[in-house]
């Protein structure tokens, strides 16, 4: 499990059609890469728009007023710098 703050990354083989590393924000067990994580208006783009829509709940917890779990990339309960870290790692990428 990862703590707020931490990113897990991990290393992929040709084996599973993908090589390299990267970042998985999400602890999900599925690269970033291979995923639309940040695509907040679902339009394929990672852009302004979804930073818009990230720091409108930048700061809020679970139960709060304008708490966006879509923003909680992490899944702490809060949108925090790690989110924003996560997001920023992914901004202007198009999506698989």
């Amino acid at each position: 499990m990862l703590t707020v703050g931490q990113t897990q990354h991990y290393f992929a083989s040709e084996f599973d059609g993908f090589s390299g590393s990267g970042a998985d924000c999400n602890a999900n067990g599925q690269p970033d890469d291979c995923e639309c994580l940040g695509d907040m208006d679902l339009d394929g783009v990672i852009t302004l728009a979804d930073l818009s829509i990230l720091l409108s709940a930048f700061g809020t917890c679970t139960g709060e007023p304008n708490y966006n779990p879509a923003a909680d990339f992490d899944a702490s309960g809060c949108v925090d710098l790690a989110d924003l870290s996560c997001f920023l790692n992914r901004f202007g990428t198009t999506c698989p």
